[in-house]
């Protein structure tokens, strides 16, 4: 038969340690992870029935999502709300029934056949979820729910974008190689916990990457990950052109007029930023009235109020940068208050006013 391949999202998931465990613990935890599966789809709005079945891997699965499905959804609320339904599995399960997954986000072209799909760029997801440094990362991350990595591809298309709720500074590059495939770029991150720090064997090369980038492109999306941003320089104002590239203590060249003032800027007026905190603390008695009347466990609460933490951080802040925080902190805050109308209304209202909509 002809084979035809369609454009799929590819969700990849492993579960940790699962062939050390007893035959009936595994087939318990194979029905759970369905069912937390199905739960994070339901919870973050993804529509995971628009495409085919899920497919067993007998320690995990993989599901294919038609291209329409954005994949911002995918990468920031899916997996927010897939790390709360693991963290409720933890709270009352034993040692021997913990869930701990590994994930892995890609996309690309795959078809069915009388055997099954089939694809290379299935064949490079279900490669990733195996890869050794994404297995170190999860294994040295205690108390957390899973790991997540996302092809090279995906970061470029998704992660580098700054969308609300997704934070590039929490991912870092690794090489992969893997059968066939040689020298190319996997980015991980570990969901509530500190980027991973990874074995200088696992960084990767200044080999271009294999996706159809240029190798200066790539080297310089490596080379940002790896690099922190000099501090910026606040209060320049004028035109002019520069040539050559300053970092801290270099030099270069300006032509134009260009002024800079020193010293502590002057305070704003504070009337809008005096309404923000009024309403965020507001957020906080709501959370905390949810919690007393348990709408939300005490492991959602302490992660909703570290979210507001970050919102009230950044409340009096007017550079783009900081209002970007900002809103990112609320969209987690709505992510993990999902259902919960009393609280979700309020913030997803305070996002929309943010953001000008």
């Amino acid at each position: 038969m002809t084979v035809k391949y369609e454009y799929y999202t590819i969700l990849v998931v492993d579960i940790e340690g699962f062939g050390r465990r007893r035959n009936p613990v595994q087939s318990w935890l194979r029905e759970r992870l369905r069912r937390i599966l199905e739960a994070a789809f339901e919870t973050s709005g993804v529509d995971h029935r628009a495409g085919p079945p899920p497919v067993d891997r007998g320690d995990g699965v993989f599901w294919l999502l038609p291209g329409t499905v954005p994949k911002e959804d995918v990468t920031g609320p899916f997996v927010d709300q897939l790390r709360q339904q693991l963290r409720a599995h933890a709270r009352t399960s034993s040692a021997e029934g913990a869930l701990r997954l590994r994930l892995s986000l890609h996309g690309g072209e795959v078809g069915a056949d009388d055997q099954g799909w089939v694809g290379a760029d299935l064949n490079t997801a279900c490669r990733i979820v195996d890869h050794q440094p994404l297995r170190d990362a999860l294994a040295a991350s205690e108390g957390a729910e899973l790991v997540v990595a996302v092809s090279d591809e995906w970061h470029r298309k998704v992660i580098s974008h700054d969308h609300p709720g997704i934070d590039a500074t929490e991912y870092r590059p690794v090489r992969f190689d893997a059968k066939e495939i040689e020298n190319e770029t996997v980015w991980i991150r570990v969901p509530g916990h500190p980027a991973p720090v990874l074995a200088p064997e696992s960084a990767p090369d200044n080999a271009p990457g294999a996706h159809g980038g240029s190798g200066a492109a790539h080297d310089g999306r490596r080379a940002a990950a790896a690099t922190p941003p000099t501090p910026f320089i606040q209060h320049n104002s004028g035109i002019g052109q520069l040539y050559g590239d300053i970092h801290d203590g270099g030099i270069g060249q300006v032509q134009g007029t260009v002024h800079q003032t020193f010293g502590a800027p002057a305070a704003p007026d504070g009337a809008g930023n005096a309404e923000l905190r009024h309403e965020l603390d507001e957020l906080r008695a709501l959370l905390k009235d949810a919690l007393a009347r348990r709408d939300i466990d005490a492991g959602t609460y302490q992660d909703a109020s570290r979210e507001l933490d970050t919102a009230e951080e950044y409340a009096d802040a007017e550079d783009e940068e900081s209002r970007g925080v900002l809103v990112r902190a609320l969209v987690k805050l709505g992510a993990l208050v999902t259902g919960i109308g009393v609280i979700a209304e309020p913030v997803r209202n305070l996002i929309n006013t943010l953001r000008g909509e």
